[in-house]
């Protein structure tokens, strides 16, 4: 079976009211919300959620970022629910990320502080690494609860060409284009966080997807900083290990040494050292066994070519006894040195066991696409290392570690054409790893400059004179750190009109609500479509895959549209010549 049907599968618990990982969340950060980009300590305020505007496509939902006093009980999380409130993911700190209705009340609930997670926490620190921002590849991360086609429709809208492939988990997108398209992406509520592409995933080459370690309940997003490993024992950090049931695909001395191997690989390079142990039940203890199927715990294995493993978290965020239990599906066509390596999947999986959670950088055996690997990646080594220390028994020279992010301020710039007839141009690009509130200003060798404040990802317009036209962009962040780009932009004498903005007005005549019902296979619809400089298309996607061009554009007519058993949802777009865009949608139940 597809290994993508198999992933539907395994994760659609997702949206159950039962997702509690906030329940075993965070101990040990306090009142910190630990997010890759920064770690947020919020006053008390459960208004902050209203304080801005949102970009959405959704009319009444979104989804909101809620820290609790401390954690909570499952009565509060019930009555989450209970106010239509589904969890979609969770951040260490007792955050909780849910999509709810417009309105959502939090009286009762031990809320102290509701806000969003802004444009920059969705932007990956790694993308600063990016070496050609123009041809780039990125994932792009949804809730979970988003519809995957108008997920799949707000990409290709942004200019990015989706990349097929068979591996990527439900709610990520492949996709290639400019770094500042993708960063325009994050200002939209649906979007959770974008993070690079591996080489592997670009070329077509088969992965192995984890979706992330479990706490009791779920699993962390991308953009959580997860970390917070085994606390130190009466013999420092111990951790004992139990190897239990075995695939009867490899020999059995076979596959106790394979995970032995990986086990030792991270205490090769950490503070750590493993105990054998009898009592697959004992305190800091990793429980490793092989099971299919259904085996005791709410993540059923769902046989060859899919999910290979789960693993919990160690003791916090889990309880003892399943804190650390990694659990590999038995019948997979385990190898030791080919496809489905145990050796690189036991890697990836202790990994999670000791407390770390995916990183960003492509190449790290703790990405979330990985294929077989020799030994840990120097970014591995240096996370491992900020929880337990180096070892102090290597023998090994030392490892190159990649500097922290927090070193550098970073400034990444789309570079427009060199050349062109408008008189302004949109110039756009990220800044990462900046301390407190980061400026971006502009100036022209021409005269005008400006500024934009606050947001990582950021577009500006820059007018320009006929003629050569210097640009030079600068970062500068609350330490008094400054990046700078700088680029030359030609402005031909001939003119093209002012820079249109305006977006075409569109209006569905026919049918005349927004969600109606029907036995029938096909649906026309009518409308209207105006804009100040003309229409020049209008055309319509459906939740089922179709799509087409509309006849006529101040007057339109989509005819023959087809329609799947049950809810379709039905989006026209009407487009100007400066490539402006319009929108409207219906929801449509065949019955």
């Amino acid at each position: 079976m597809h290994r993508e049907s198999g992933a539907r599968r395994r994760y659609g618990w997702l949206l159950q009211p039962i997702f509690l990982a906030l329940l075993g969340a965070g101990v040990a950060s306090g009142e910190s919300l630990r997010l890759k980009t920064r770690n947020l300590s919020p006053p008390r305020d459960l208004a902050d959620r209203f304080a801005a505007p949102i970009k959405r496509r959704s009319f009444s939902r979104s989804h909101y970022l809620l820290q609790f006093e401390g954690r909570p009980g499952r009565e509060q999380i019930r009555e989450l629910a209970r106010r239509a409130a589904a969890p979609t993911g969770s951040v260490p700190g007792f955050g909780l990320i849910v999509a709810a209705a417009d309105g959502l009340s939090l009286e009762g609930l031990n809320v102290r502080w509701a806000g969003r997670l802004r444009a920059e926490d969705k932007l990956s620190p790694a993308l600063a690494r990016i070496e050609n921002p123009s041809q780039a590849g990125f994932i792009v991360e949804f809730h979970p609860d988003v519809e995957m086609e108008e997920a799949r429709a707000m990409v290709r809208e942004h200019g990015l060409r989706l990349v097929a492939h068979p591996d990527m988990m439900p709610h990520q997108l492949l996709a290639t284009g400019h770094s500042g398209q993708a960063v325009r992406l994050t200002d939209w509520d649906e979007v959770a966080y974008v993070f690079p592409a591996s080489e592997d995933l670009l070329e077509g080459r088969r992965v192995e997807a984890c979706a992330g370690a479990l706490s009791e309940f779920g699993f962390f997003g991308q953009y959580a900083k997860v970390g917070a490993g085994w606390p130190a024992g009466s013999q420092g950090f111990e951790v004992g290990y139990h190897v239990g049931a075995l695939t009867p695909k490899l020999p059995g001395d076979t596959v106790r040494a394979e995970i032995l191997r990986a086990l030792e690989e991270w205490a090769r390079y950490a503070n750590l050292r493993f105990r054998p142990e009898t009592n697959p039940a004992a305190a800091r203890t990793i429980s490793i066994h092989f099971a299919s199927g259904a085996h005791g715990d709410p993540y059923p294995f769902d046989g060859p070519g899919k999910i290979l493993a789960h693993t919990f978290y160690p003791a916090p965020p889990n309880p003892e006894p399943i804190a650390g239990d990694m659990h590999l599906d038995a019948e997979e066509g385990w190898n030791a040195g080919g496809n489905v390596d145990l050796f690189s999947a036991a890697l990836h999986e202790a990994g999670h066991a000791l407390g770390l959670g995916h990183l960003d950088r492509p190449g790290s055996v703790m990405y979330p696409y990985y294929r077989k690997v020799a030994k840990l990646g120097a970014e591995d080594i240096a996370e491992i290392r900020e929880l337990y220390g180096a070892s102090t028994e290597s023998d090994e020279p030392p490892i190159e570690e990649p500097a922290r992010p927090s070193l550098t301020l970073t400034l990444t710039v789309v570079q427009p054409p060199g050349v062109t007839k408008a008189p302004s141009i949109a110039v756009y690009g990220a800044t990462a790893n900046g301390v407190g509130e980061v400026e971006v200003s502009w100036t022209s060798s021409r005269g005008p400059s400006g500024a934009v404040r606050g947001p990582a990802g950021w577009a500006i317009s820059v007018p320009l004179l006929q003629g050569e036209n210097g640009v030079t962009i600068t970062a500068r962040d609350g330490a008094g750190r400054t990046a700078s780009r700088s680029f030359t932009v030609t402005r031909e004498e001939e003119a093209a009109k002012t820079l249109d903005r305006v977006i075409p007005g569109l209006r569905i005549t026919r049918p005349t609500s927004t969600i109606i019902q029907t036995s029938e296979a096909f649906l026309t619809l009518r409308g209207k479509a105006d804009d100040n400089i003309g229409v020049t298309a209008v055309t319509w996607t459906t939740s089922g895959g179709a799509s087409g061009n509309a006849v006529g554009t101040v007057q339109w007519t989509a005819s023959n549209v087809p329609l799947l058993k049950g809810d379709n949802t039905i989006v026209i777009r009407a487009y100007d010549a400066a490539g402006n865009m319009g929108w409207r949608s219906l929801t449509v139940v065949r019955r």
